[in-house]
């Protein structure tokens, strides 16, 4: 792979991610940290969501762990990656105090369970992964939205579908199928300049539990543009300029080109309308938005009183040095004048009788 002379244009990675015992996105970092200007894509095997087996396939051989790399080497081939993800976030913040690997066992210094008991307003005995599935954990890296989908709960713990790191700040979101479905117009027509001739698609098992029907309507417009390959998955390869990822609940797309500076002709419209909206779907969307908004604005309210708490925390520390600075002087003062009353040696030389009166106010 990292030999420049065969040329490698982008790399397919297809692992066995459940059954198999690495870790995946110390890979991720590992071939980026080697080849950081090399897309990378692909996604985790996957199955009915029974997280029992996987397998993938290279040439003859058919394995239950480990990965299959697949490069593709070209003078001319050209591969942009992107993702559609498109979850709405709700709620303050809240961070992993406590995980080892996907399971998390504290958030906030609380036993994890409880925060979800407390912000779904169930127990953990009712808990199902449909809940897991449409209210799902989600943080930013380095710019890059990712989710991670609980799967089930072991006493005070979270099983996540995919790792997450200690320290990790999250929110929860929900979504909508036409939300996440109207994304893939925008992202479609974010394309339509460039000469796309095929496409790699993988989407989260996760993402088609939660679509049902309606998965296939993701791709549709995608599909006008270019034939689409690809399979669901139990994690999504992601690759940036910043780093790679491994994504849960997102689709990832991978688009290929041989002749960039050629635009293929494409009359076939685009379709906005793909579902067809009842007033259940109607008050969810006005909902959604709504509750965007809200979290957008506590957002930014909760990031100007952290910016005024800053600015109170630096004028408390002035006003402590500048005490500790009059205290300090004050205390010098004191001692000149201990130094100077007390020494009463010559007083019974001038008076007779003679008493001295010292009673500072405070130090001096």
């Amino acid at each position: 792979i990292s030999s420049r002379e065969k040329n490698t244009k982008g790399i397919l990675l297809l692992p066995v991610v459940i059954s198999s015992f690495f870790d995946i996105e110390g890979l991720l970092h590992s071939v980026y940290d080697g080849i950081s200007d090399i897309p990378v894509f692909g996604g985790a095997a996957g199955e009915y969501g029974t997280f029992t087996q996987q397998y993938c396939f290279c040439d003859d051989q058919v394995l239950d762990n480990g990965m299959v790399f697949v490069t593709f080497q070209s003078d001319v081939l050209k591969i942009q990656t992107d993702y559609s993800f498109n979850w709405n976030l709700v709620g303050q913040h809240y961070t992993i105090t406590d995980a080892e690997y996907n399971v998390v066992k504290t958030i906030d210094n609380k036993p994890a369970v409880s925060v979800i008991e407390e912000n779904l307003g169930l127990n953990a005995i009712s808990f199902s992964p449909e809940i897991g599935l449409e209210f799902r954990l989600v943080f930013k890296k380095e710019g890059v939205l990712i989710a991670r989908v609980i799967v089930g709960i072991e006493g005070d713990h979270l099983i996540l579908a995919a790792p997450i790191e200690q320290n990790t700040e999250f929110q929860f979101s929900f979504g909508s199928p036409n939300n996440v479905i109207e994304h893939s117009l925008k992202l479609t027509e974010k394309y339509s300049g460039e000469n796309i001739e095929s496409i790699f698609a993988f989407s989260c098992i996760a993402r088609l539990n939660f679509l049902k029907s309606n998965a296939k309507k993701e791709l549709a417009n995608l599909s006008k543009r270019a034939s689409i390959s690809g399979f669901f998955t139990y994690g999504e390869i992601f690759h940036s300029t910043e780093n790679n990822y491994y994504l849960n609940e997102t689709l990832t797309l991978a688009f290929f080109s041989e002749d960039p500076y050629s635009i293929k002709a494409n009359n076939e419209e685009l379709t906005s309308d793909l579902i067809e909206e009842n007033s259940e779907d109607k008050r969810l969307k006005v909902l959604t938005h709504l509750t965007s908004k809200v979290t957008k604005e506590l957002a930014s309210k909760n990031e100007e009183l952290n910016r005024n708490n800053i600015i109170l925390r630096q004028y408390s520390q002035l006003i402590d040095n500048r005490n500790m600075e009059i205290n300090q002087s004050l205390r010098y003062a004191s001692r000149l004048q201990h130094s100077i009353v007390f020494q009463d040696e010559q007083f019974p030389s001038v008076f007779k009788e003679h008493f001295i009166f010292f009673e500072p106010k405070e130090e001096v």
